[in-house]
């Protein structure tokens, strides 16, 4: 009987390490609102700010900039680095480009840490908050910890179970959203600010370790480590090359479509969290603090589950895009009942419409790995990263521009957008699924067959345990 666990490898390095960025990213804006109000003002005034409105409202227009600084200081290196580290991890292999974000994520919650202690906490400069974060940056943060553990898991599995896997790996990110912000609220709560860091620094040591003594490499071609160790400029057009090389069967342009469908994805989900606050706390929903936590942890977790659970199954049955065009219908029913929520019910009436929300994103990232060569799924996979790294600033922009322009006449409209966008992916996976020639499911006929796989898989399975 085989033991499940070998089935668990990069999902954890997803789940600590989502964890804990999440878990900081609330207390640390508590901890530059607390710097910036203690350092410019005396105490007195800083335990009574309700009593002192203008000082609160220059306090937070302070506190919000500071925290776009820290934004750009962790996304734009990281980005930089992707266009290096996805061609680099397809030379030398994942595991050592793997390493660096949790790496990155120490030094971050450190500074941090330290910068919370009473004797610190007024004495080090705000400024100082920018030094973990350009160092977060630098190693890579979200957008290497997104592509290595993609490309590995490319790496580690068949073109039959790559979907039913990656759509587990994509629930990761959700899942952690609802234990990193959960389980942080409590923390400070109980304990403050200090115990939350260090429990962030502690979840990056033991993903440090666990990479580093768990996961195996797939065996590469010797010729190609031995010249490629080094990073160099050819590595950005290696990774550019990923979307203009020519492809057969249309394999350029499906990927293309593939890479707008993931953007949409990423542009829309990252849009509700970034205007859904000021929506349900309108008169005519006036949804309570509490009851907004609520839905939106049900919001999250429910497509997590149905990915987790119900995705590997439907998986036998139908084939990617499929699947990906139904995730893509419940995203549109989703965010047109959104739009047109008058009350709380209607609101939590969409978590059940948006149950299959996650299918999108979890199906296409093993769609697009099929495509592409085996050493293109770093490439592949830094430009995907890349692309949902620059969705949170674009999406900001748009949303919050949009949502104070037609809140008089239509508050909905944003959410509409959205809908609209998502029919724009349904059509393009429709589209590829029409388009695609047509590959009947392989089925054995002979004996020898589960023999010769059952070597096969030990093979591999032996191969990625000695690295």
């Amino acid at each position: 009987m085989k033991n499940p666990l070998q089935f668990i490898t990069v999902e954890p390095v997803l789940l600590m390490y989502m964890t804990a960025t999440l878990m900081m990213t609330p207390v640390l804006q508590q901890t530059i609102y607390y710097k910036l109000c203690y350092q410019f003002n005396n105490a007195s005034i800083c335990d009574n700010l309700g009593d002192y409105k203008h000082v609160e409202y220059e306090i937070q227009e302070q506190a919000s900039r500071w925290y776009l600084y820290i934004t750009v200081c962790i996304s734009a290196p990281a980005i930089f680095i992707s266009f290096f580290v996805g061609p680099w991890s397809d030379r030398v292999g994942r595991r050592l480009p793997m390493c660096l974000p949790p790496v990155g994520g120490l030094l971050y919650a450190l500074s941090f840490l330290v910068q919370s202690l009473d004797q610190f906490l007024l004495t080090i400069p705000v400024e100082w908050t920018l030094v973990g974060a350009l160092a977060q940056g630098f190693l890579g943060g979200y957008t290497v910890i997104i592509l290595t553990t993609y490309s590995y898991l490319a790496d580690v599995t068949t073109e039959e179970n790559r979907t039913r896997r990656m759509s587990i790996l994509t629930a990761m990110l959700t899942i952690s959203g609802t234990i990193g912000l959960g389980v942080g609220g409590v923390l400070v709560d109980n304990f403050g600010f200090f115990v939350v860091f260090a429990v962030c620094m502690g979840l990056h040591v033991i993903n440090f370790i666990y990479i580093w003594t768990r996961l195996g490499e797939k065996k590469r071609d010797e010729n190609s480590q031995v010249t490629h160790t080094k990073v160099d400029c050819s590595y950005v057009m290696n990774t550019l090359k990923v979307v203009t090389k020519v492809r057969p069967n249309k394999g350029r342009l499906h990927l293309i479509l593939l890479f707008l469908c993931l953007f949409i994805y990423a542009l829309c989900n990252t849009g509700v969290n970034e205007i859904a606050i000021l929506f349900t706390k309108r008169t005519e929903i006036d949804m309570s603090n509490s009851n907004y936590g609520y839905w939106q942890a049900a919001r999250n977790l429910v497509p997590a589950l149905f990915l987790m659970l119900l995705l590997p199954i439907l998986s036998r049955w139908f084939s990617d895009t499929t699947l990906a065009a139904i995730g893509a219908v419940s995203s549109v029913g989703m965010f047109e009942l959104m739009a047109f929520s008058v009350n709380e019910a209607m609101l939590w009436a969409t978590v059940a419409v948006g149950a299959f929300n996650g299918f999108l994103n979890g199906v296409l990232h093993g769609t697009m790995s099929k495509i592409v060569s085996d050493d293109e799924q770093g490439s592949m996979f830094s430009i995907l990263s890349m692309l949902e790294t620059v969705t949170v600033v674009v999406s900001a922009f748009i949303f919050n521009n949009i949502y104070p322009v037609t809140l008089p006449t239509f508050a909905g409209f944003p959410f509409m957008l959205m809908a609209i966008m998502f029919m724009v992916s349904l059509i393009f996976v429709v589209w590829i699924e029409l388009s695609s020639p047509y590959a009947p499911k392989k089925v054995e006929t002979t004996a020898a067959a589960p023999e010769i796989q059952l070597r096969e898989r030990t093979a591999s399975m032996r191969s990625v345990a000695s690295g």
